[in-house]
């Protein structure tokens, strides 16, 4: 864990500062001052030290993105949350509460698809099982948007609950019963 703590804080010194040139050679060390111990050092000081060995192996060589420009949406961004969200994003994460919202997306075209299909096929036999497992979907669609509206993170996100009254006329027509 740790040495993957170190090659990410490599990783991202290396984005951020040229390396140093190759010809300047280090101080010889004091002996008025002995060298201090590695677990004594800051742990800032044991990163850089990580991640300049990092950059001697050579594994920044091969980095996505190397030798492009850094987008400007990252440079000039508008807040942390927005760029810890865009990165996130980027690399394919999704908040919880966003993988639910295009559940729901996902959980209501499949019903429209159901009432659509039972429209142009009606079962012949067995009317009321397309009913019933229309009402199920939309009662499992109305508890996922009732829970994502309690995880997003502002209250503006929120999504008010379908309407099913249409969709719920739409199929009972199409087998043959009373609308209820």
């Amino acid at each position: 864990m740790r040495q993957n703590v170190e090659q990410l804080a490599g990783k991202v010194r290396a984005l951020l500062r040229p390396p140093e040139p190759a010809d300047v050679e280090p101080s010889a060390p004091d002996a008025a001052f002995p060298p201090e111990r590695p677990e004594h050092r800051p742990l800032h000081q044991r990163v850089e030290e990580a991640i300049v060995d990092a950059q001697r192996r050579g594994e920044f060589d091969d980095l996505r993105g190397k030798g492009k420009p850094i987008p400007a949406e990252l440079l000039f961004s508008r807040d942390d949350a927005w760029l810890a969200g865009k990165t996130l994003a980027n690399s394919g994460f999704l908040p919880p509460w966003l993988q639910l919202q295009h559940e729901i997306d996902d959980d209501m075209e499949a019903c429209r698809l159901l009432v659509e299909r039972t429209e142009r096929f009606p079962p012949l036999a067995n009317r009321d099982l397309p009913m019933q497992e229309l009402r199920r979907r939309l009662d499992d669609l109305r508890a996922k948007t009732r829970r994502y509206n309690l995880m997003v993170p502002t209250m503006s996100l929120q999504r008010p609950v379908p309407a099913t009254k249409t969709l719920l006329q739409r199929m009972a027509e199409a087998v043959g019963q009373a609308p209820s």
